[in-house]
């Protein structure tokens, strides 16, 4: 049991009877118990969790509709006419400036996103390791390269399979899922994808009922008008990071990572 004000930890390691790992396909983890610790860990910071979705929002919603606001408004104005009866015609287009503002704008809108998925995985392992999670938690620089270069093998690799026949590109995403948080723990983007890979394999009943618990959480959360997104979705990653802190143990991939 964790000490009080501390958040709760995953548990422990459960072997077979024998001494062995259980087989992959018996649940060892209680859902209730899951969500309810990701609950109770964004309960923890749920300020640094919403400002830091806030945050990102608005580099990937506001900022892009100002500047294509401003860019465009102010190619219409140069070249409206108005008429004698005081209607106004709009014979204007965008103009070079204000494209050249929306294609670098779209640019650090792909950068951001993929620096807040740093973040996420970073902040989530911290709370359930007991660590704490403040808003700075979330653009520490800490494996940002190692990290990035994981999801792009990851988006690759699952854009293949999505050409292939689709069903390889849904199973590889999803087996290789956890590929950033091993990197978070010092492992090689390669060697990271491996390592899911073959967490997945072992632990795939606990992989795909947190998947699927993970998608319930997000969908509630937008039916609540999409608001309900600010609390769902840190309770979705909180979710992630604690199963596959659960699962690392429940495997024989639980060993001392190598150093960063």
């Amino acid at each position: 049991m964790s000490p009080p004000g501390q958040p709760p930890r995953p548990p422990a390691a459960q072997t077979s009877p024998a001494g062995g790992i259980p087989p992959g396909s018996q649940l060892t983890w209680d859902v209730g118990d899951g969500v309810g610790r990701a609950w109770e860990l964004f309960r923890h910071a749920p300020g640094a969790w919403v400002g830091a979705i806030l945050a990102l929002l608005g580099v990937s919603v506001l900022l892009p509709v100002v500047v294509f606001a401003i860019g465009f408004s102010g190619d219409i104005a140069s070249g409206a006419d108005v008429g004698s009866g005081g209607d106004i015609t709009v014979s204007g287009e965008i103009g070079a400036a204000a494209t050249v503002a929306m294609v670098v704008v779209s640019v650090v809108v792909v950068v951001a996103s993929f620096v807040a998925a740093v973040g996420v995985y970073r902040a989530s392992l911290a709370a359930v390791d007991g660590r704490e999670v403040t808003f700075g938690t979330f653009f520490q620089l800490h494996r940002l390269g190692a990290v990035l270069g994981t999801i792009l093998l990851v988006v690759l690799g699952t854009a293949v399979g999505l050409v292939l026949c689709i069903l390889p590109g849904i199973v590889f995403a999803v087996m290789a899922m956890w590929a950033p948080l091993f990197v978070m723990d010092g492992h090689r983007p390669v060697e990271a994808i491996t390592r899911s890979i073959a967490l997945t394999r072992q632990r795939w009943a606990d992989a795909l009922v947190g998947v699927v618990m993970t998608q319930v959480i997000a969908t509630v959360g937008m039916l609540a008008c999409g608001i309900g997104l600010l609390v769902a979705s840190p309770v979705s990653w909180l979710l992630t990071a604690w199963l596959y802190r659960h699962m690392v143990g429940m495997s024989d991939l639980a060993e001392t990572a190598p150093a960063s």
